[in-house]
């Protein structure tokens, strides 16, 4: 097995990987997680990072126990090093976060992670499975993530409130840690008005309540009406 790593001007790695025709065993379907960077040399500009043409995450099941080394070695090193210089690093990692299986574990890595996260879609497709079998411990951290100073950690904590608080375990407290936040960031805002269009579709009565009373920033209580509206989820 030969790895070449290039580490260049453009790059952030360039992975070469080969095997000898008298090994079958080792081949490029076995990797768990192979990254690769093709065209590197060609970048479109994505505000302030570089964004490649192309870019390809191939992830398998098995791995041989070299690779699966190579691997460890690799994303441990991957996950330490912030903050990442590309988007799509960023979303790797937010990608990789999503398969830790520990509660405990990925909550560490998310509060390293989500100062570093920059813009709403790394943000928004952090969506880890493992969260909605700890709702008690997950709650106690929506809370003290809402009370960050960091607009995506803010704007996570509001995700997970719509993406795991919303169906048979919910409470309408959940809807005032949402109304109280007082933020002007507009990612925060809109996210806050997308969970109170999602809550009118699961919670009515509830969240009916917060729009009758006009308890929302003008801007917010509007959005809300309009992407609900849009939604088609509840009538006129």
């Amino acid at each position: 097995l030969v790895i070449d790593a290039l580490v260049g001007k453009d790059t952030v790695i360039c992975a070469e990987v080969s095997a000898g025709s008298d090994d079958s065993a080792v081949k490029l379907s076995q990797f768990n997680l192979i990254l690769l960077y093709k065209d590197i040399a060609r970048c479109n500009s994505h505000g302030n990072r570089l964004q490649f043409n192309n870019f390809c995450c191939f992830q398998y099941s098995t791995a041989p126990p070299i690779l699966q080394d190579f691997r460890h070695n690799f994303l441990k090193d991957f996950l330490n090093n912030l903050p990442h210089k590309y988007y799509e690093e960023d979303n790797l990692h937010a990608f990789l976060l999503e398969e830790i299986k520990d509660y405990e574990t990925l909550v560490k890595e998310l509060n390293i992670f989500l100062p570093f996260v920059d813009n709403w879609a790394t943000c928004d497709m952090m969506r880890p499975k493992i969260l909605k079998n700890h709702k008690t411990e997950l709650l106690d951290d929506i809370k003290r993530w809402l009370d960050s100073k960091d607009t995506y950690t803010i704007r996570f904590a509001v995700n997970c409130l719509m993406n795991y608080c919303l169906e048979e375990d919910f409470k309408p407290e959940y809807l005032g840690w949402v109304k109280n936040i007082e933020n002007e960031e507009y990612y925060i805002n809109m996210v806050r008005a997308w969970y109170f269009a999602t809550a009118l579709a699961k919670q009515y009565d509830e969240t009916i309540k917060i729009l009758e009373n006009q308890s929302l920033d003008k801007w917010t209580h509007n959005k809300t009406i309009q992407k609900a509206t849009e939604s088609y989820r509840i009538s006129d």
